[in-house]
């Protein structure tokens, strides 16, 4: 198994500012629609060119699909073992990583399954930790956010463990940007990224993966000022550690 690169690393072998000949760092984004909303992964591409690196995107996310859906997918598993990825981002079904026995049985085989794919083709796995439902999800014992994520962010540490791979922590910047009360992440279905979460999930994925430097940008990406500053802080706050479930 390959060990996870440190982003300071890779940023010394993709170079700064387009000055390496080093060829670009290729990441594989595969999920649903929490991953191709609002083209989320041509915003991760943008932030990481806005700090001089080098990179070029694939993505495997029809709306609606588990992990399990993609570990059953030739095209999934083809793209993986022959698109010569550097990272593959997994995401997981946005309720699923909530109930712990459920995600026993569905979520850990197809992670490994994909995990056992990308290392084979000499790629590292990235874990796209997902944000809980605004309202939480009742219906699987999740009567708030809180409860709700509090359960999805202790899923995908614990699978992280197994699999000795790394988390892009988006629940845990979402809950930071929740409770300033000065983001709008969630479109009228209480589910789904807007423009905003997009920006944020975004902006932790080219920190965790690629070691972008958020405090040092200013790619704004369409929002004002001030909202892309916040955000890229509550993403460098995830990354850094925070995580609000834990007290």
């Amino acid at each position: 198994m390959r060990r996870l690169i440190a982003p300071v690393v890779i940023a010394l072998l993709i170079g700064v500012g387009g000055c390496s000949s080093e060829p670009a760092t290729r990441v594989l984004f595969v999920g649903n629609s929490y991953t191709f909303y609002n083209d989320m992964p041509d915003m991760f591409e943008d932030l990481a060119e806005a700090s001089g690196l080098d990179v070029e995107i694939g993505m495997e996310a029809p709306g609606g699909w588990w992990l399990r859906d993609h570990a059953d997918s030739e095209q999934t598993l083809d793209n993986i073992g022959t698109g010569d990825w550097d990272f593959v981002v997994l995401q997981e079904q946005s309720q699923l990583t909530a109930v712990r026995d459920l995600a026993n049985i569905e979520t850990w085989p197809a992670a490994k399954t994909l995990a056992n794919a990308t290392w084979r083709a000499g790629g590292d796995v990235i874990l796209f930790m997902t944000w809980a439902h605004e309202l939480g999800s009742s219906e699987i014992g999740h009567a708030n956010y809180e409860s709700m994520q509090t359960a999805v962010g202790g899923t995908y540490e614990a699978l992280a463990e197994s699999l000795d791979a790394a988390i892009a922590p988006v629940g845990a910047a979402w809950w930071l940007a929740r409770e300033s009360g000065q983001a709008v992440l969630y479109q009228a279905d209480g589910s789904h990224p807007t423009k905003e979460g997009s920006y944020l999930a975004a902006a932790v994925l080219a920190s965790a993966v690629l070691g972008v430097p958020l405090e040092e940008i200013d790619e704004k990406l369409g929002l004002d000022d001030d909202t892309a500053k916040r955000l890229r802080e509550y993403a460098h706050q995830a990354v850094s550690g925070t995580r609000p479930w834990s007290g």
